[in-house]
């Protein structure tokens, strides 16, 4: 039972770690460690590569649990097959929609909790809390972290009901973005 306890702390350790190099590398070490308390990464998603990633975290200040959506710009760069002009443009899309996403309030879009943090490395946001991303649930085995159980997902997909439920949330959303929030989707 103790081997079983001690090798889960350290794996628990060993992913501490790797975030907190990730953030340190992103220069925004200082700004996440006075602010948040980082647990793990639990998902990723975005265009192509996945350039998000997303963090479990506590605001320090409230100990309110939130999810932290990180986008390397390096990546994002590198991402245009370095392509600077590309890569702007594609950054400037992701502000828009920061924007945009926190004058959103749909039950079924994740909720902007703090204004996009930025920096010349990265894109920061806050959110209400997620446990993984839609592309982690779709691929489960690509995935950074485990999908957690109470995420309905499974290793060959998921159950029936959950994707019945997931589509008509999506529907919903995209109602809404359509109409009401006249916004238009791509």
């Amino acid at each position: 039972m103790s081997e079983t306890k001690s090798k889960g702390e350290f794996a628990l350790r060993d992913q501490l770690k790797k975030v907190k190099t990730f953030f340190s590398q992103l220069s925004l070490d200082s700004y996440i460690s006075k602010d948040y308390s980082v647990d793990r990464q639990v998902g990723s998603g975005g265009y192509g590569p996945l350039v998000w990633k997303v963090f479990d975290a506590h605001r320090r200040s409230t100990n309110q649990a939130v999810s932290l959506f990180v986008c390397d710009k390096k990546q994002l760069h590198e991402m245009c097959a370095g392509s600077r002009e590309m890569a702007d443009r594609l950054l400037d899309v992701l502000r828009r929609d920061a924007a945009q996403l926190r004058k959103l309030h749909h039950p079924a879009i994740v909720r902007l909790l703090q204004p996009p943090h930025e920096n010349s490395s990265a894109l920061v946001l806050e959110t209400e809390p997620v446990i993984c991303s839609l592309a982690n649930l779709m691929s489960p085995t690509t995935s950074p972290a485990p999908v957690p159980s109470d995420a309905g997902g499974h290793r060959r997909g998921l159950d029936e009901i959950t994707v019945r439920l997931g589509v008509a949330d999506l529907l919903s959303a995209l109602d809404f973005v359509h109409g009401p929030a006249h916004l238009v989707h791509l």
